[in-house]
């Protein structure tokens, strides 16, 4: 009989075990709530945007260092457009149409801030994906349903739902904010071209005088000393030694604009998608989490609390499990073999004399010298 009531209380605790912790009063949901919100940004979105120890994905940085790979791939095509004689025959038509706008060997304004608003434009089409890009490879690692990390956890569990809903929100948030910024970036280039970056002068100047020893030396057949180690500046000077003098001013005008502005603009790119895709996300997803419940008063308890049944059925096991104790005890329980649900039935006790202890140790390492109490006689 004693064994059937020990069985039985051996599954009542083990059914009692799987329920969550009772969390009773308020304080102890919204404590509970933080320590999960901390589990939950720590075990399972710090460690997904890492490298997997099987190598099956990378880490989140090394992500984005391929996206802005791509990125830059994509700016060298539009870079590319510049040397075509397409484009050139453009420009030649856009300098046409305003002659006699502008005084005698001046760049056309108007024209030079169309051509270059154009190229704003191609950069802002590139960069617009590649900040919907980043964030959707962002949202596909933080909420892959594959990890299970949290399905030990009863509670956390519980809150999985509105955990991912919120990582959601900030996550559009976060890219509004960044497609903002960048986008408002796109709008003061658009203003008027200006650039304090020594590069557009440097650039301009080399043009112009590689063209004018061309020009002095064509009939010497003189090699300029001039070298660029740009191999786009090469492939530029190249395309435009055969076009009209004020085509050509407006081209090299064109690119070493071009050439600053990708320059500045794709490394605020890359910085400002590092903090918002990598090193700050998990830091604002937690402090995101930390306010729900200062902004739903009602948010902790509508998940922690326990419904009727759940807490029904807690309560009757509990009832049975004091009953069976009570019988266990009367039946001569309470027994040092009966401590929980372990056994300690035929545990070896620690009295072996041949067992090293800490003196015996002690001993053999500073044994105690013999004295000699032997005189030897004199030879």
């Amino acid at each position: 009989m004693r064994d059937s009531v020990q069985k039985k209380l051996k599954d009542v605790r083990e059914q009692l075990s799987k329920f969550p912790p009772d969390l009773d009063t308020p304080s102890a949901r919204l404590a509970k709530y933080h320590e999960l919100l901390e589990f939950y940004v720590e075990n399972c979105l710090k460690v997904r945007l890492l490298s997997s120890n099987d190598g099956k994905h990378p880490s989140m940085t090394n992500t984005l260092h391929m996206k802005f790979g791509k990125y830059i791939e994509l700016i060298n095509v539009y870079t590319s457009e510049i040397f075509k004689n397409e484009y050139r025959t453009k420009v030649r038509h856009a300098i046409s149409s305003c002659v006699g706008e502008q005084l005698p060997n001046f760049l056309p304004h108007p024209v030079l801030k169309r051509l270059i608003c154009e190229k704003l434009d191609q950069l802002w089409k590139v960069t617009d994906i590649l900040i919907h890009d980043c964030y959707y490879s962002l949202q596909k690692v933080l909420l892959d349903q594959k990890i299970d990390e949290h399905k030990n956890d009863i509670l956390l569990m519980k809150l999985m739902p509105a955990f991912r809903e919120i990582v959601i929100v900030y996550l559009k948030d976060n890219n509004q904010i960044v497609h903002n910024q960048l986008q408002e970036m796109i709008r003061l280039e658009k203003h008027d071209p200006y650039t304090m970056d020594s590069l557009y002068m440097a650039k301009i100047k080399r043009f112009r005088m590689y063209l004018s020893e061309l020009e002095v030396n064509k009939d010497r057949e003189k090699k300029s000393k001039i070298h660029f180690e740009d191999v786009d500046d090469d492939y530029m000077v190249k395309s435009i030694l055969d076009v009209e003098q004020a085509t050509q001013e407006m081209l090299y005008s064109v690119y070493s604009y071009w050439k600053v502005l990708i320059r500045r603009f794709s490394d605020y790119a890359g910085l400002t998608l590092r903090a918002g895709c990598d090193f700050d996300v998990c830091s604002g997803i937690q402090d995101r989490l930390r306010r729900v419940p200062m902004e739903q008063c009602d948010f902790v308890d509508s998940y922690l609390s326990e419904d009727v049944i759940t807490r029904t059925k807690r309560k009757q096991l509990q009832q049975t499990k004091e009953r069976l104790e009570k019988v266990d005890a009367i039946l001569g329980g309470h027994s040092l073999a009966n401590i929980g649900n372990n056994s300690f039935i035929n545990t070896p006790l620690f009295e072996s004399s041949s067992m090293m202890t800490l003196d015996k140790l002690a001993e053999s390492m500073n044994p105690t010298p013999t004295l000699n109490t032997t005189t030897s006689a004199p030879k």
